[in-house]
């Protein structure tokens, strides 16, 4: 996975969150992490709900396997 896809899955993930849950996310982030993911969430026009269920289940997995 390119850093350029990371990014645009941690967009997608930021997207799904509420807007509490992704502000909490981004107070974790320093100034140029929530520049980059800004941009990166401006760029992410439409997604798919294939695309955005895909995302969800990874970050999941690697959430489970990481605890």
């Amino acid at each position: 996975m390119s850093q350029t896809d990371g990014l645009e899955d941690a967009a997608i993930l930021m997207m799904s969150l509420g807007e509490s849950e992704a502000s909490e996310v981004f107070k974790h982030l320093s100034p140029k992490e929530v520049q980059k993911l800004g941009e990166a969430i401006a760029k992410t026009k439409s997604i798919t709900r294939e695309r955005m269920n895909e995302v969800i289940d990874r970050f999941t997995s690697v959430a489970a396997a990481q605890s």
